[in-house]
């Protein structure tokens, strides 16, 4: 590190951090202008790592968490989240909107009822700070990746509570619309679907499928958003994702259910569609071979015991399909 560039020790960082935290307005403003230009300087010297940034997001998370005023809080949720821009190295930038989101899923079950909305709110305003940067960088390919990444391995689809994701996915549209234009490419959208997707494929939890379809896929199927999406890209997701074994069957329904009205809502034809599905024809294979194994045990030993098997399997297919039908 340069002899005179600013350091900060284990002591100064908690200082920092005290600072913002603390319940006297002008302290924690003061406290906010020095972290930025520390901020910005270790940026320019390079110097600055995630373990730094860590430490001063508990600081600046405090802040927000005794900010008492409406107006006020939602000024010094903007003026943090625009930190993201001031950085002149887009790996910061990118490290910090990291921290923020590592910050509010490690901090999200701590947070009482009273202070929900101002975080809710604080969520949405680094949302669209974070998309800003990227519209300013051009919706730069790299940026656009690790931006969404950040947000599928820090929230969408962490150990986190869902109700984090559910948020995001109740204000995304919202937020990019107000930000896109007609020559905004379709990544980050197309990207950040194909998060909820991986969501819908894994989870046990039928509410929170029904939410997500609600508030991200249903618009879509319905053409009630005016966004550009690639829903080619979208398909082959969900085709490779509906095809995995372990999947449950409730989801992988589901999966080729959306694949198939997106198709229908990009006006895909059905032609131009990969198979749908290497599951589903190898299990129609399975049954065929099963069929003739058992035509084949009837010709050769016409005794009752293959007919009383070959009949408790039907109750069992038909269980399992009644099954289906009832969820």
């Amino acid at each position: 590190m340069p002899a005179n560039g600013p350091t900060i020790s284990d002591d100064a960082h908690i200082s920092f951090a005290k600072r913002l935290a603390h319940n006297n307005r002008d302290t924690r403003k003061a406290a906010l202008k020095k972290v930025k230009r520390w901020l910005v300087t270790k940026s320019k010297q390079g110097t600055l790592d995630h373990g730094e940034i860590m430490k001063i997001w508990k600081g600046l998370h405090y802040s927000m968490w005794y900010s008492d005023k409406p107006l006020t809080q939602e000024s010094l949720a903007l003026d943090i989240s625009q930190i993201v821009s001031l950085f002149p190295s887009i790996e910061d930038s990118v490290s910090f909107f990291s921290g923020f989101c590592e910050t509010i899923a490690r901090e999200w079950v701590g947070i009482d009822r009273q202070r929900l909305d101002k975080f809710y709110m604080f969520i949405k305003t680094a949302l669209k700070c974070v998309l800003e940067f990227c519209a300013a960088n051009s919706w730069n390919d790299e940026i656009v990746n690790n931006v969404v990444n950040t947000l599928d391995v820090r929230i969408i689809n962490s150990p986190c509570p869902d109700s984090i994701a559910v948020f995001i996915s109740e204000n995304i549209f919202s937020i990019y619309s107000e930000i896109c234009n007609d020559s905004t490419p379709p990544q980050f959208i197309t990207k950040i679907l194909g998060c909820y997707i991986t969501v819908l494929s894994k989870t046990p939890k039928k509410d929170l499928s029904r939410v997500l379809m609600a508030n991200l896929f249903t618009p879509i199927i319905s053409n009630t958003i005016d966004l550009k999406i690639e829903h080619q890209q979208l398909i082959s997701l969900i085709t490779d994702l509906a095809v995995q074994p372990s999947i449950l069957t409730r989801n992988r329904k589901l999966l080729y259910k959306l694949r198939n009205d997106i198709a229908e809502a990009g006006g895909l034809a059905p032609s131009a569609l990969s198979p749908l599905g290497k599951h589903k024809r190898e299990e129609k294979v399975t049954k065929d071979v099963v069929d003739d194994e058992n035509v084949s045990v009837n010709i050769q030993d016409e005794t009752t015991e293959p007919k009383k098997k070959k009949k408790k399997k039907k109750k069992k297919v038909n269980q399992s399909v009644n099954f289906l039908i009832s969820e």
